[in-house]
């Protein structure tokens, strides 16, 4: 990509390794980077106008495919190294270069791309894309994947360039009649590639910590809603069951699980985030998953962050360190303390904990004495449940007791309970 005809030729416009996605933006705004005012042949003022005509002029929407017309930005992917941010960006690449760049405040909340991507897709206007092996595919191949991107339609593009021809009315009349044909045939084609690839992990994640987690360690309660899927968040089915329950959600403000679980004879309320990527039940979303039960009367029960192993936690945590300390955490099939590993071998369940923790401990793990009576109590174990900074372990019915061993990341220690 030529960036020459840029504006500030002198920034360094490229996004650095390991910079993350808004302080790259904080960076360009720092060095006083400055936009276009044009983009494709259309100003800003013609995406108001088109968007007019569809009922369509949020500031939000407008600015999105402001952002999506710049083909002179280099794409934030980094495997996308010839192509720009309108060939495919990110609900994140699209909020903050609006948030950030553009507006210079925060990025726009990911939550409502409800309200400034969907409504734009539904109009043929903007079109879901992924990125494979440096080019973007038609549809959204893998739910919740961090290449999934979005970029504008050429006919919208193209109607947008006419905005003040004479006969604009005419050709807005045109592609409307045409958007459902439009939306049609991108569909086929998005499904062709969906099919070639197969069910995502983090969606087979979720099932499991409905179908293994929450069915052994949560019984009574029953999924109710799950965001595993693109297109509407909330299916017709979940709208009904979440109002048969009683529980208000989908509002602009919420914060949103993977799933939510429910106890009608508790009147209480179970959620999950099931991390392939990023997601976990962080501080600000425990605080958000407590007003859902706030604004919906309800008990809020717990919640917890599941893995595919032992080593996607603590690859996570060494970095991120942000699991809230009033959330559970579970891991996936054989990795997990739950159904599969409750007859396990002491010897098993001994390397399941050590490899958990000396990822956590750069030290000789046997230099712990935390992780030998660890193994020690595993014998006798009935069950685990699984805090951040706790393995609570539940004896057979001989030993009536429980016995909690917390430890903190890189200098773990020992506390007795009752």
């Amino acid at each position: 990509m030529d960036t020459n005809n840029l504006p500030n030729n002198n920034i360094d416009i490229s996004k650095r390794t390991g910079e993350k996605v808004e302080d790259y933006f904080s960076r360009l705004v720092q060095q006083d980077y400055t936009l276009k005012t044009t983009y494709q042949d259309v100003v800003i003022d013609n995406v108001t106008l088109t968007l007019e005509k569809f009922d369509r002029s949020t500031a939000d929407m407008r600015d999105a495919i402001w952002c999506l017309l710049n083909n002179e930005f280099p794409s934030i992917f980094p495997t996308a190294t010839d192509k720009t941010i309108a060939d495919g960006a990110s609900v994140a690449h699209i909020g903050s270069y609006v948030g950030i760049l553009m507006r210079h405040n925060k990025k726009l909340d990911r939550e409502g791309r409800d309200y400034w991507i969907k409504p734009l897709i539904d109009i043929a206007a903007i079109e879901p894309v992924t990125l494979v092996d440096g080019e973007f595919q038609e549809g959204h191949l893998k739910a919740k994947s961090p290449n999934s991107a979005y970029r504008l339609s050429p006919n919208f593009v193209e109607l947008m360039q006419s905005a003040n021809a004479s006969d604009f009315d005419e050709r807005v009349t045109r592609y409307a009649e045409a958007v459902n044909e439009r939306l049609a045939v991108f569909s086929r084609l998005s499904q062709n590639n969906i099919n070639a690839q197969g069910i995502s992990a983090h969606k087979q994640l979720i099932l499991d910590s409905i179908n293994v987690y929450a069915a052994q360690f949560l019984p009574g309660y029953i999924p109710v809603f799950t965001d595993c899927e693109d297109g509407d968040r909330v299916t017709d089915e979940e709208h009904a069951a979440l109002d048969s329950a009683g529980i208000v959600f989908g509002q602009l403000t919420d914060v949103w699980p993977d799933a939510i679980l429910y106890n009608e004879s508790e009147n209480s309320l179970w959620f999950i985030e099931a991390v392939t990527s990023d997601g976990e039940v962080d501080n600000h979303k425990y605080v958000g998953l407590s007003r859902i039960c706030e604004n919906s009367g309800k008990i809020f029960a717990g919640c917890t962050t599941t893995y595919e192993t032992w080593k996607k936690l603590a690859s996570r945590q060494q970095s991120e360190n942000n699991l809230s300390v009033n959330s559970y955490i579970s891991f996936n099939v054989c990795y997990c303390l739950c159904p599969h590993c409750i007859d396990l071998s002491l010897s098993q369940i001994f390397w399941h904990l050590t490899q958990f923790l000396s990822l956590n401990n750069q030290k000789a793990m046997f230099s712990n004495p935390c992780l030998i009576l660890l193994g020690i109590l595993s014998v006798t174990a009935k069950r685990f449940i699984i805090k951040k900074n706790e393995i609570r372990i539940f004896f057979s019915k001989r030993f009536s007791s429980t016995i909690s061993i917390y430890w903190k990341f890189f200098s773990p220690k020992l506390r007795r309970i009752s």
